[in-house]
């Protein structure tokens, strides 16, 4: 028994031998090779850890750019607005069924419209005596449809002052590109 151990014991030694000999004379060979292209032994160029990193931007980058940049022309078109009616007036709204707030940016013509058909609705009613009637408060969409003719004025009024100032058509430029580039990355991704 003792024998066969000795054996064994000799056996995987040789082994280990020849192995590590073996990958000795391999390690050899392909270090005294050399690149063509350099005089770095081949086996350094190829044992180069090789990393690549590509860096894209999220949707929600670009829709944050783009809505910062949205902020900043309201805020230089009120700046300079002299009609209080054009006013740009932005706050955070809810959505129905949902406890997260979003920003939207409405016009004071339209907010005033809205308010004043809303009242009209509700002719005197509270809410609890509105849940029981059969009136319908009116939406947005509505708001837009009566509001049309303001819609235009308003425009014609901010190409004007767009035109008349060099730093809100900066602004209203810078908008439309990063409206631009969030657009490409919604349809890239």
């Amino acid at each position: 028994m003792k024998k066969l151990h000795t054996i064994f014991k000799t056996c995987l030694l040789a082994t280990s031998l020849f192995t590590a000999g073996a990958f000795f004379v391999l390690q050899a060979n392909s270090t005294t090779e050399t690149n063509t292209n350099t005089n770095l032994p081949r086996s350094s160029v190829n044992d180069i850890e090789e990393i690549q990193v590509e860096g894209d931007k999220t949707r929600l980058y670009y829709l944050y750019r783009m809505r910062e940049a949205e902020l900043d022309f309201y805020d230089a078109f009120n700046e300079i607005n002299d009609v209080e009616d054009y006013r740009i007036i932005c706050r955070l709204e809810k959505r129905t069924g949902s406890n997260m707030k979003y920003r939207v940016c409405y016009p004071q013509y339209l907010l005033q419209r809205w308010a004043n058909e809303t009242q009209d609705a509700m002719g005197g009613r509270n809410l609890g005596q509105l849940a029981q009637s059969a009136v319908r408060l009116p939406t947005l969409a509505d708001i837009e449809f009566l509001v049309q003719r303001d819609k235009q004025k308003s425009l014609a009024h901010t190409e004007k002052l767009v035109k008349e100032n060099p730093e809100l058509m900066k602004k209203l430029v810078s908008l439309e590109e990063k409206r631009l580039q969030y657009e490409k990355a919604q349809a890239t991704m």
